[in-house]
């Protein structure tokens, strides 16, 4: 157990900040996982938000988790399809239902698992890691399990750095395709607010009016249809932040909830066996080669089916 007082000059005001200036042998997104699991208080009580405001005088009290076994990954095939690939980075088609990386009770099956086949060098990045929180090779952005589409990985620390700091800095742009019960109103626009997890049901997220996080999403319809008497849409979303359920929480509150969203879709009415949305198109610039790049992942089939039964035509422009 670690106690500090915060005292003048104080360089960072934040506590996760004034913690890795103190706790040097861990790392930023170990101390964050303590701070959300009630390892760390403040003035003697539990703080469950890394980016709390501290001041002068603040007593900090570390009590770090009891060690636990090391955590091993297995390595797993990789049968993914490659969008591109060199020696820095790859860009897949995620398919729908793999889950990126490992989480306490999920250690198989999924994508990190495949990297470790793929790119083996990762291997040594997750040797005799204690910690779940580490177990992300590779790993610069993420895709919700049920969400197909483009995601980039880099095959090196470096560039896991690099990569890492363009999505901080909004420089990589991601466009999504969502096909939507009900249509968007208004039809096109900009939705801007703050996101944080739902004050009641841990596992979802909202739009919250005190904390969280700025969210933007730009959205058009494309084009309409109709499931029986329900009407539906096919969306091109478009995101300058990436919460954590960011499109599907801000197209469900314009009325158009993501088709086959058992969270936060409400009553289902149009047949899909997951959320229609798709990761369609990231473009970036390279960090190393400095070229720039537009990767695109098909509309996957059972999508396209979905499209197909409301009435609304693969439009000509992705073709």
């Amino acid at each position: 157990m670690s106690i500090y007082t915060v005292e003048a000059p104080l360089l960072q005001s934040r506590l996760d900040q004034f913690l890795v200036q103190k706790e040097t042998e861990h790392s930023r997104a170990v101390l964050k996982h303590w701070i959300e699991n009630g390892h760390i208080t403040l003035n003697g009580n539990p703080i469950c938000k890394a980016g709390t405001k501290i001041k002068v005088g603040d007593i900090i009290e570390v009590t770090p988790p009891p060690p636990s076994e090391p955590f091993k990954l297995k390595a797993e095939a990789f049968d993914f399809p490659i969008l591109f690939e060199d020696e820095f980075l790859l860009v897949i088609h995620k398919p729908a239902g793999i889950v990126v990386h490992p989480a306490h009770g999920h250690t198989e099956g999924t994508l990190v698992n495949a990297l470790l086949s793929h790119v083996p060098e990762l291997q040594s990045t997750v040797e005799d890691d204690t910690d779940m929180v580490h177990a992300r090779p590779g790993i610069v952005h993420r895709l919700d399990k049920d969400t197909s589409g483009c995601l980039i990985v880099a095959k090196t620390a470096q560039m896991q750095t690099r990569l890492s700091a363009m999505f901080a800095k909004h420089t990589i742009h991601k466009e999504y395709l969502a096909l939507t019960q009900r249509l968007p109103s208004p039809r096109n626009g900009t939705i801007e607010n703050h996101m944080g997890r739902h004050p009641t049901q841990r596992q979802k997220m909202a739009i919250v009016t005190r904390g969280g996080r700025r969210a933007v999403t730009h959205y058009e319809t494309l084009l309409s249809g109709h499931y029986e008497a329900t009407p539906c849409a096919l969306v091109r979303v478009n995101i300058e932040t990436g919460r954590t359920h960011q499109i599907r929480v801000h197209l469900a509150s314009v009325n158009a909830p993501i088709a086959g969203d058992a969270v936060y879709g409400g009553k289902l009415i149009i047949p899909a066996e997951r959320q229609m949305l798709h990761a369609r198109q990231i473009t970036f610039m390279h960090p190393m080669t400095h070229k720039s790049l537009k990767i695109v992942a098909p509309i996957p089939d059972d999508m396209l089916a979905v499209m197909a039964l409301v009435g609304i035509p693969l439009p000509t422009e992705f073709e």
